[in-house]
């Protein structure tokens, strides 16, 4: 085993322990923005929502934003020690200040998801997971460490599946298949979600979640966990 196979072992491993349900590596290179240049490598780290059959979900829910926080630290630990770059980006529901706000807007953490192969844009979107559906906090840390990456996913792979479009109330998803070079803009209707997520929290809720909630990855991954402790 060479080295930059032994060094994705050990930043799984921390970042699994520190409570990353999901890692992945990625090619980054294209599209890289030049501040982050050549930080082309992407660890991605993907921590679990709490999903209720049935249910709406809690967007995002402060423990799986601190778990998040503690696998992006452990991961940024484990390349501090080896003497590697990287920059650490916060995730959706973290605060963001001075440096990092500014650049939180150059990359996006479903790049290096679906770079590492770890799902695909649905057409609501947010990233699904094979694993955990649309119920994932992504966060993001970006190296030049020699890593092996996972293959791409270029295409969405929802195919007639209209669910979180019938799902949204003010019909902002639009329905569409992404494929790579798409943006969320592209596949749902911005101001049309804004405005929904602002009523809603007039109303003293959280966020909306509806499209999220329903993606029937959920229900699959929901059910695979419960069959497998339950055996």
């Amino acid at each position: 085993m060479g080295e930059p196979e032994e060094l994705a072992l050990e930043l799984t491993a921390v970042a699994r322990t520190a409570g990353a349900d999901v890692v992945g590596f990625g090619d980054v290179t294209e599209g890289l923005h030049p501040e982050f240049w050549p930080l082309a490598r992407a660890v991605s780290l993907g921590c679990a929502l709490p999903v209720r059959v049935g249910e709406g979900l809690a967007f995002p829910d402060e423990p799986t934003v601190a778990r998040l926080v503690e696998a992006g630290r452990a991961v940024a630990a484990c390349l501090r020690r080896r003497k590697q770059r990287f920059f650490v980006l916060p995730s959706t529901g973290e605060g963001k200040k001075g440096y990092c706000a500014a650049l939180f807007g150059h990359f996006s953490h479903k790049v290096a998801a679906t770079c590492a192969g770890l799902g695909w844009v649905g057409k609501h979107g947010l990233l699904v997971s094979p694993e955990f559906g649309s119920a994932v906090l992504w966060g993001t840390v970006l190296t030049d460490a020699c890593l092996p990456v996972g293959r791409p996913v270029r295409r969405g792979r929802c195919g007639s599946c209209t669910i979180c479009r019938d799902a949204c109330l003010p019909g902002a998803v639009q329905g569409r298949e992404w494929r790579r070079g798409l943006e969320f803009g592209d596949l749902v209707n911005k101001d049309g979600c804004a405005a929904q997520v602002a009523r809603l929290q007039r109303e003293g809720k959280t966020c909306c979640g509806r499209c999220m909630a329903a993606c029937p990855y959920n229900f699959i991954a929901v059910h695979a966990k419960e069959h497998s402790e339950g055996a």
